[in-house]
């Protein structure tokens, strides 16, 4: 993270941006709603930065996977949530014969 500070633009929503902003934009995006979500929405909030965090739904309040309440915890530190789908196919495993 401090090496995105020390760049020319911080994380922002993808609402907020300014796409006539000389300099470029970021955003910063998490997917699949691990646990870890909260100490990184946490840890972008202390440095004033949103960020876009993708949830699997059908894993809520699973082992290792975000509950709804952390969820709803996100989205009021001002972090965009979205879906990363129902059940997360693996399409990178298909049956294309590359195991």
């Amino acid at each position: 993270m401090d090496a995105i500070a020390a760049g020319p633009c911080p994380p922002e929503r993808v609402t907020d941006l300014d796409l006539t902003r000389p300099g470029g934009t970021c955003c910063s995006q998490f997917d699949d709603g691990g646990t870890s979500a909260v100490s990184i929405g946490d840890a972008l909030a202390v440095r004033g930065w949103k960020g876009h965090f993708f949830i699997v739904t059908g894993l809520i309040g699973s082992r290792t996977f975000l509950t709804g309440a952390e969820i709803r915890y996100l989205h009021s530190c001002g972090h965009v949530v979205g879906s990363h789908s129902d059940t997360h196919p693996d399409i990178f495993r298909s049956n294309h014969g590359t195991g």
